[in-house]
């Protein structure tokens, strides 16, 4: 079973930096965008990256290596969820350097209740939990923190 984060120490052109048009030094790529997807999907990029994609952990990555203006404040709505995700990780001590993809994704499984959204709307409407982007999620657990 191959370590997700081992490839960083292991392959050092895999954490070569790139230039952008500022000749600054960037982690990412001129044209990353974090996505959007699920909150187990981007726990993974947050925790191991993606070797293919030349991507470095998440975790890793700093407002400043972000290409464009848009990308630093998803960088820290994603930071906000994924502490969240951390931090109960952390009391339940499941978290570990070099963890398997596998590994990764067990502990989001063991600590998504920290992730939870409520399942109707404030119109009583059904919430489709499972089809909801990290970044809807981020959202609404920013107003839940702001009301309560």
């Amino acid at each position: 079973m191959e370590k997700c984060c081992s490839w960083i120490v292991d392959d050092i052109v895999a954490f070569q930096e790139y230039y952008s048009t500022t000749r600054k030094f960037r982690r990412v790529a001129a044209d990353f965008e974090i996505p959007d997807c699920s909150v187990r999907h981007i726990w993974v990029l947050w925790r191991c990256g993606n070797k293919s994609k030349m991507v470095p952990p998440l975790c890793r990555v700093d407002g400043r290596d972000m290409p464009n203006r848009k990308q630093p404040k998803r960088l820290s709505d994603l930071r906000y969820l994924m502490t969240k995700i951390e931090n109960n990780a952390t009391s339940k001590n499941l978290l570990r350097g070099g963890q398997s993809i596998e590994e990764t994704i067990k502990v989001f499984l063991d600590c998504a209740e920290s992730v939870s959204v409520d399942a109707t709307t404030k119109h009583s409407r059904k919430r489709r939990r499972g089809q909801l982007s990290w970044s809807t999620i981020g959202k609404l657990l920013r107003k839940k923190h702001k009301t309560s």
